[in-house]
């Protein structure tokens, strides 16, 4: 324990930097684009449909030939048609190509202006899709919620927890690998999932989107091919596209992906990675079955590709409910499956910690590139999860969350059924995934903005027209 005088520097944490790692909002934080060259191409692209130099319907230069033409790379010419795509200027045809596509009026959407966007005009994609009208932002305003107060709770616990020869070692260089500590408490979670893995084949990282930068940076080269889901998590998009990778797309079913396309696909493309999410996959809250994550497994070895699964928001399931629905790791036990995840989820957003397990030359290869890269984590951040972790809290903590969202999963989705929404069944998860019928009555929208539920686009989760008449449904937006 700490001594009175130790303690008062952690008390002022407490006090002054706790309620700081809760205000790591897209508007405290903008991740703004400066003019990049991608995002100048895709700015006058966009001026030519404007104007009517491009017409409805008309297929663009090849990625390849434009690229010759502006003297580029063909990542960035994929990029920006790519952002173009997203934002509703083009249609990407498989196999085809890029083609203008019929907007309204042939106008972007406009968004309400944050205060962040006026340093710069060249917003990247999603963002300017995240904070479109439609998202009602205005009529269903973000909540205190009573997860993330508990989040403080934990962490206010585990920094008075942390004893003086944890504190300074912040004084030390970090190992690039991670705090020891917390890899030894993420190897018993990990055991206790039915995953057999040593301290040694763990890598701590800064949050599950720095686990997938390492992946992607150290394994792939730009225009490999890698498959993601759809719909899927936009931040899997943003990091495959930005390593320049050739992206397929695998259709997310209620029980994972659609394995017939998946084979199909598999035999034209060879991939080098299918990235996915076995355990309450984001934006939909779906769960691999058993019986997909094994056909999964031997077409993996049947055309020789890894599996990245992204197990950020598993912990949200409680143990009961995993019936007939598995996480890939504890069948393949790491041969061909990199399993990472996140504390960002179920502890604080602003808190910055992941993890990367795999086998052991796989972490070896990864660790080349961290030790040139971003050297180091926090290492006040690894120590306090792993205090959480040790303190044997965190498992309750989850349950309890788990608990505290059914009442209020239930009760949404009643209300959004009642008014035309379709939301299948997930039965955990702090997301619901539901379609509207897109003749439904305008009336039916304005019921749901009534509703004072958070709500995003499907489409800035895939790129197919599908997805326009869904929406992803935030449960912890309405808690206190």
């Amino acid at each position: 324990m700490l001594t009175h005088s130790a303690a008062a520097p952690i008390q002022f944490f407490i006090e002054y930097f706790i309620p700081i790692i809760y205000t790591n909002t897209l508007e405290n934080n903008p991740m703004y684009l400066s003019d990049t060259l991608i995002d100048q191409i895709a700015q006058s692209v966009m001026e030519k449909i404007n104007k009517g130099e491009l017409s409805i319907g008309m297929r663009l230069p090849s990625v390849r030939k434009y690229a010759k033409t502006l003297n580029v790379s063909n990542e960035t010419i994929l990029r920006a048609y790519d952002k173009l795509v997203v934002l509703g200027y083009l249609e990407a045809r498989r196999g085809s190509g890029f083609y203008v596509q019929k907007t309204q009026s042939n106008e972007p959407q406009q968004s309400p202006v944050k205060p962040w966007m006026q340093r710069g005009s060249n917003v990247s994609a999603w963002q300017n899709i995240l904070y479109e009208n439609d998202i009602s932002e205005q009529s269903s305003p973000l909540k205190p919620s009573l997860y993330k107060q508990q989040g403080i709770d934990l962490l206010q616990h585990a920094l008075k927890q942390l004893d003086s020869n944890t504190l300074l070692r912040l004084s030390q260089y970090a190992n690039p690998q991670g705090f020891l500590p917390l890899r030894q408490q993420l190897q018993q979670k990990l055991v206790q999932q039915g995953i057999q893995v040593t301290a040694d084949q763990i890598i701590t990282t800064n949050g599950a989107t720095d686990a997938l930068h390492l992946i992607l940076w150290s394994h792939f080269f730009p225009d490999q091919v890698i498959f993601i889901e759809d719909p899927t998590s936009v931040i899997h998009q943003q990091r495959a596209l930005a390593s320049g990778l050739n992206i397929h797309r695998i259709p997310r079913l209620e029980d994972g992906p659609d394995l017939e396309v998946l084979q199909t696909l598999c035999e034209k493309y060879k991939p080098k990675a299918f990235l996915m999410s076995s355990i309450l996959q984001n934006p939909t809250s779906s769960c691999l079955s058993v019986y997909k994550a094994h056909q999964l497994l031997k077409l993996a070895e049947m055309y020789n590709f890894f599996i990245i699964d992204d197990d950020s928001f598993g912990d949200l399931l409680p143990e009961s409910q995993m019936i007939n629905i598995t996480r890939l790791a504890n069948l393949d036990q790491l041969s061909r499956v990199i399993q990472i995840g996140s504390f960002s989820k179920t502890i604080a957003p602003g808190l910055r910690s992941g993890y990367i397990a795999a086998q052991q030359k796989t972490i070896e290869h990864i660790l080349l590139y961290k030790s040139v890269g971003e050297i180091q984590n926090s290492l006040l951040t690894d120590a306090l999860v792993a205090q959480i972790l040790a303190s044997g809290d965190y498992p309750a903590h989850c349950l309890k969350l788990a608990t505290q969202f059914t009442p209020f999963r239930q009760k949404i989705k009643k209300q959004l059924v009642d008014i035309g929404w379709n939301i299948p069944e997930t039965g955990a998860g702090i997301y619901l995934w539901g379609s509207l019928d897109e003749k439904a009555h305008p009336e039916a929208l304005e019921a749901t903005n009534s509703l004072a539920i958070q709500h995003i686009p499907g489409k800035i989760f895939s790129i197919d027209k599908e997805f326009g008449a869904f929406k992803r449904f935030n449960i912890d937006s309405i808690l206190k």
